[in-house]
């Protein structure tokens, strides 16, 4: 039986198709918490640098802001059209 029935129990392993991952949030509302997730089928895991990965999610962060204030739509419905478009762009990205 798997996690899938309910039956898990603290310590023991299961294979990747019965994986789960249980957060609770901790991070207060100035703060950000990260968790990176790595796997591979075959072959070593390459571990991400945390360092690494923040800088990369600095620059998306930045990108992302930088894309909503260059945004210009000056017609009815202006927020809910910038919306609109962000989420076509994130659906391209």
């Amino acid at each position: 039986m798997g996690c899938r029935t309910g039956r898990c129990r603290p310590g023991r392993l299961w294979p990747l198709t019965h994986a789960a991952l249980l957060l609770r949030p901790i991070a207060e509302t100035d703060q950000r918490r990260s968790i990176a997730v790595a796997g591979a089928e075959d072959g070593p895991v390459h571990v991400p640098v945390p360092q690494l990965s923040d800088e990369g999610l600095e620059r998306t962060i930045a990108s992302w802001q930088r894309w909503s204030r260059d945004f210009r739509y000056e017609g009815p419905w202006a927020q809910a059209v910038q919306r609109s478009a962000l989420i076509l762009k994130l659906l391209m990205h």
